[in-house]
């Protein structure tokens, strides 16, 4: 695909897509996941693959079920256009808020990264002040490659403070961009330092001491709520997945056991108090269904919840949930299969 032809497609179509008044909104968002421009041809590229998502099923599905109805033309028309909107409307949805989950997972992930360096860098510009440098030289001259994303935000700094930007006016802006308590606490208090004319040095060394306990307490919560993580971790991976397929070993069971009876009693024409056992209102392929739905609901619960307790954040849940999802149905799969062998080689005994 030329660039031409990409410009054209997929770029100019991915804005022409999206209302002006959203782009600023849209920059800023892309900013804080550390994705310098907006991309409007995926944006564009999203839109075409949703149309032809939507075509395929249209015509393969939604179309021949219309016609074979025979309504009047302007029927199937109008019958048409909604469905269509409809089907388009949800993938273009489906797309846009697995697009957010990823850029919102990774904001998350960038804002964990500078919180963990911060003390570091901090550190290391008091050690610069003490020095004789001027803040805004301490600033830029702390910064280090291995800091990872605080490092290229504060490059981004230093490149806005160069050009004639307020530095205070800049540290403002990197406040709003992440949602992040401890570096606006942070921040907020070397502005306000800078603003008064204390001792930036002293209140550097405090603010590096509590950042450092804050770790140790943190790392001290996470090791003292292992256990409740290792009991959820179990319940979700195993207990629940083995209760599930031991009830549908007992449905097979009891299915079986009624069907025999049943016709026991009917070819043998005795009146018995339990002539009326009736098999299982639920097949085992409807049980088979709800305990995949409800395994994957305890695994979406456990996972926040163990994010909760080692993280303090639901956010990170979203980085365990396919590795508790697909642990658990593995391994009630796997009791299934091993239940029904047992249990079909004892009573073929």
């Amino acid at each position: 695909m030329t660039q031409t032809l990409r410009v054209r497609l997929l770029d100019n179509f991915g804005k022409a897509f999206l209302p002006r008044r959203w782009r600023l909104s849209l920059r800023a968002h892309f900013l804080k996941a550390g994705i310098l421009e907006v991309p409007y041809h995926l944006i564009g590229l999203g839109f075409h693959l949703t149309t032809l998502l939507t075509l395929a099923l249209f015509l393969l599905g939604v179309l021949p079920a219309i016609v074979e109805t025979r309504p009047p033309v302007i029927v199937v028309f109008l019958t048409s256009f909604l469905l269509w909107a409809i089907i388009q409307g949800v993938a273009i949805l489906a797309v846009t808020v697995c697009a957010y989950i990823y850029l919102d997972l990774r904001i998350y992930r960038r804002t964990l990264e500078m919180e963990e360096v911060l003390d570091q860098y901090l550190g290391l510009v008091s050690e610069n002040l003490k020095g004789g440098m001027a803040l805004e030289r301490a600033l830029w001259d702390a910064d280090r490659p291995e800091f990872g994303t605080l490092s290229s935000e504060i490059q981004l700094i230093s490149k806005r403070v160069a050009t004639g930007e307020d530095v205070a006016v800049a540290f403002r802006d990197l406040i709003l961009r992440y949602d992040s308590p401890m570096m606006r606490r942070t921040f907020n208090l070397i502005l306000e330092a800078m603003g008064g004319g204390g001792r930036i040095t002293d209140l550097l060394d405090r603010i590096v001491a509590n950042l450092k306990e804050t770790k140790l307490l943190k790392q001290e919560m996470v090791a003292t709520n292992t256990g409740y993580t290792i009991f959820i971790s179990a319940i979700s991976l195993a207990v629940a997945p083995m209760l599930f397929a031991l009830s549908y070993q007992l449905l097979l069971i009891f299915g079986t056991f009624t069907a025999q009876v049943g016709t026991a009693i009917k070819s043998s024409n005795v009146n018995v108090p339990f002539g009326n056992l009736a098999a299982p209102l639920v097949s085992p392929k409807e049980f088979t269904t709800f305990a995949r739905a409800a395994i994957t609901t305890v695994s979406i619960c456990s996972s926040m919840i163990v994010s909760m307790i080692s993280r303090g954040d639901i956010k990170g849940g979203l980085k365990y949930l396919p590795i508790f999802l697909g642990i658990a149905l593995v391994v009630f799969t796997v009791i299934v299969k091993v239940l029904s062998l047992l249990f079909s080689g004892l009573f073929s005994g």
